[in-house]
């Protein structure tokens, strides 16, 4: 549906509008519910997804191991979820990168695709960064913090940590769950 010179659509439960059309001419639209959402990817690799809602509030970077099916116009479980930490922990929105960029929900599919330090993606990460209050990991079990994670930025936080030291991957957490710093 087009209205007012943006395309409106849907991104999971939510209104969005593509930040490829051209703006609104000046006319007044609803804030309500309304989130721009985008991603960047190549071919099998997803290198930036975004969903924001509020400029005037800061923004968070979650970096994760692996990019699963959610995409500009799509939502994840995961997705999803990170979209409810960040409203409820006052934020206006989230940039989302990885680790690896193959696009799997299965991060056993990353052996055989992985790149380690994608330099295309350190450059993505930055971008975002710079866009960003915070930087909260989230790898799970299967990751461990890539020290280059440090080029990004010095002062990480994380929804607790695993058994092995490892960020908890937010999937399955509780939406009370609150973030803290994490260290190496």
């Amino acid at each position: 549906q087009v209205l007012g010179g943006l395309w409106y659509s849907r991104c999971g439960r939510h209104q969005f509008r593509s930040l490829y059309i051209r703006a609104t001419g000046g006319r007044k639209i609803k804030k309500k519910r309304i989130m721009i959402c985008g991603a960047i990817r190549r071919g099998k690799r997803r290198y930036q997804l975004w969903r924001l809602w509020d400029k005037q509030k800061p923004l968070l970077l979650y970096i994760l191991l692996n990019p699963s099916h959610a995409n500009g116009k799509i939502n994840d479980r995961t997705v999803l979820k990170l979209i409810g930490f960040s409203k409820r922990n006052g934020y206006g929105g989230f940039y989302l990168g990885n680790i690896q960029t193959f696009i799997s929900p299965k991060p056993a599919a990353l052996k055989e695709n992985s790149i380690v330090r994608e330099k295309i993606n350190l450059e993505h990460l930055k971008t975002m960064k710079n866009k960003c209050e915070k930087v909260v990991l989230g790898g799970g079990n299967a990751s461990e913090k890539p020290t280059w994670i440090n080029e990004i930025s010095a002062v990480n936080y994380c929804f607790g940590t695993n058994k092995n030291g490892s960020p908890k991957h937010p999937l399955y957490l509780p939406f009370d769950t609150k973030i803290m710093p994490y260290d190496m």
